[in-house]
């Protein structure tokens, strides 16, 4: 989450940069192995992964780091979920074996949320 001031004042997610942040973790863990930023994405991802709609799309969240929510809006549903899976595939080469249920289910939910919007020639 981004603090867009001090301790306790407001925070904003918008699940789209975070999943670029997490992969700017990953590809410097690829140079300079740091487990504790894996560890930071794959609590990002679980995080993505609880915070989900059904249909697989995801908002941006507005609130307090102790208690936020869901805003109601979101950018784009395939860009969200599409990084999401870049995300989850780095992950997974990062940790050399298949991620959590948890983070898988996320995933399948997000190619749910990218299918939704293909259109007819294949472009989203």
């Amino acid at each position: 989450m981004i603090r867009m001031k001090n301790h306790g004042d407001p925070v904003w997610t918008v699940p789209y940069f975070s999943n670029l942040a997490a992969m700017a973790l990953l590809a410097a863990n690829d140079i300079r192995p740091n487990p504790q930023d894996v560890v930071r994405v794959e609590r990002w991802l679980r995080w993505y992964a609880r915070h989900q709609e059904a249909d697989g799309t995801i908002y941006d969240q507005e609130g307090t780091i102790a208690a936020y929510k869901s805003n109601g809006k979101r950018d784009a549903t395939d860009s969200y979920a599409a990084t999401m899976l870049m995300t989850a595939w780095r992950y997974k080469q990062a940790i050399g074996k298949r991620p959590s249920d948890e983070i898988i289910n996320a995933a399948k939910k997000s190619l749910t949320a990218i299918d939704a919007v293909v259109q007819n020639d294949g472009l989203t």
